[in-house]
């Protein structure tokens, strides 16, 4: 069934109203929740200064700060933690709020995977590890690339704070959550970008060998994936884009 482009931008429209509607329910809570422990939740900082040599970007030290101090006093585990920071309740589990499974229930109708996109949508990624692995709780010095190219890692970092996808927080809390697993970064230029200001930030979850999140994970417990070769992928997008002119001119 062919979708006409203007039945895309409606549903566009309202899935983006929807989805600010969302974050400002979780921007909500995530206050009411500081609030409660006695900790203000500070102004935004700057996300960069300029110096006589360039561009340094910088990470919010102030938020890194403010969440430190609310783990400690209202002594969240991780899991807590992460699930306010994405707006995960009772009645909205979601901890992509971007998503929805409303369409997607009837939209890829014989996708053999339906039901664990669904879930995965409802409920996020849940991965079992191998029984008997041991979690390394030692930290691991980055890359020698993520330490040349530290600007431009501060940069991804300082982008990942603001969007709410990083948790930054001081080293006594990250110590206190014994389920997390250090992994180094390291970093590799892009192309036509200044490496100093940008740079493909890679989370090394194959380090340290025999002992990364890599080894520990069950291959068992991942689904099986099939990959297509890229021209026929083309062809479909071709063939589709030249029904709808088509359709359109008509």
């Amino acid at each position: 069934m062919a979708v006409s482009l203007a039945v895309v931008k409606r549903v566009a429209a309202r899935l983006e109203a929807m989805l600010v509607v969302d974050e400002a329910s979780v921007a909500a809570r995530r206050l009411a929740a500081f609030r409660d422990a006695g900790v203000p939740l500070p102004r935004p900082s700057p996300t960069h200064v300029d110096t006589p040599v360039g561009t340094r970007y910088l990470i919010d030290a102030e938020m890194q700060k403010a969440l430190s101090t609310f783990v400690r006093r209202s002594c969240l585990s991780f899991e807590e933690t992460v699930r306010l920071w994405r707006g995960q309740h009772a009645a909205d589990a979601r901890p992509n709020k971007a998503l929805r499974g409303h369409h997607l229930a009837w939209l890829p109708h014989g996708y053999d995977k339906q039901a664990l996109l669904l879930k995965v949508i409802a409920d996020g990624v849940c991965h079992n590890f191998r029984e008997g692995s041991t979690i390394p709780r030692q930290l691991s010095r980055n890359h020698k690339s993520a330490n040349t190219l530290e600007n431009a890692l501060c940069r991804s970092i300082r982008e990942g704070q603001d969007a709410g996808t990083y948790l930054v927080v001081d080293i006594d809390v990250a110590e206190r959550w014994s389920v997390l697993s250090y992994s180094p970064f390291g970093c590799v230029p892009k192309a036509d970008t200044d490496p100093a200001l940008e740079a493909r930030v890679i989370h090394d979850l194959s380090f340290p060998v025999s002992a990364s999140v890599n080894d520990r994970s069950d291959p068992d417990e991942l689904p099986q994936l099939i990959y297509e070769h890229i021209g026929a992928i083309a062809r479909r997008i071709e063939i589709s884009s030249s029904a709808l002119r088509l359709r359109q001119s008509s």
